[in-house]
């Protein structure tokens, strides 16, 4: 018997090898097998042209890689329909500041259209927006919510006041952040939560004014 007939007893992955083979076609096939065992495997062929005419298979077993894909696949599905079932605008950085995940309430909130931003690196969504503190002064970019999460700042709810430098438009944001930790504590990431409260603030800005103003009256 061949090493193949030993190794694989099912003659319809024998078959679809030596075709495979046989159209001298270059590169790499991937074929899911059942050993001779019962055990299944999923493997990764590529197909050799020698000088002298001869062809050589090269297989290897590459079930793992397969489950390791399939479960980040499964682990970033749903992360994705996490994010998107969100009203509040979530987006997720790698260690560079680079957005790589981010929901539909990012666009919302940031007032761009669907594809605006995908993976913008830090520099260029600073360029985009302005960002101030509560008492009106410019927040640096170290100061902004990405990069003090990947500084090491864990923050619940502070306030900046964005300006987007294209469209002249401002609102008030709300921000929670936090970095994102390797198994070795190494910051990997950053991840921000952001809310629109301008109209809560407006809102709470003429209460505390009519307070006041009637706290004078009585005076």
């Amino acid at each position: 018997k061949t090493i193949m007939e030993l190794a694989y007893p099912n003659p319809d992955y024998r078959t679809e090898i030596a075709a495979y083979m046989q159209s001298l076609k270059p590169g790499f096939k991937d074929i899911k097998m059942t050993c001779r065992d019962g055990s299944t495997k999923n493997t990764l062929w590529a197909n050799v042209a020698m000088t002298d005419g001869r062809r050589i298979g090269i297989g290897i077993d590459i079930s793992e890689r397969k489950r390791a894909q399939e479960e980040l696949l499964r682990s970033k599905n749903i992360i994705t329909t996490a994010l998107a079932s969100m009203t509040d605008a979530v987006y997720i950085s790698d260690s560079t500041g680079k957005l790589i995940e981010y929901n539909d309430a990012f666009y919302s909130f940031y007032r761009v259209n669907r594809g605006t931003i995908i993976s913008m690196e830090i520099s260029q969504y600073n360029s985009f927006f302005d960002f101030y503190h509560q008492n009106g002064k410019l927040a640096l970019p170290n100061e902004r919510p990405i990069a003090r999460a990947l500084g090491g700042e864990k923050v619940t709810e502070t306030e900046y006041t964005i300006f987007r430098k294209d469209t002249g438009e401002t609102w008030v944001g709300s921000f929670s952040f936090s970095p994102i930790f390797n198994k070795e504590g190494k910051i990997t990431g950053s991840v921000v939560v952001a809310r629109d409260v301008t109209d809560t603030k407006r809102v709470k800005d003429e209460r505390e004014r009519l307070i006041h103003q009637l706290a004078k009256e009585k005076e």
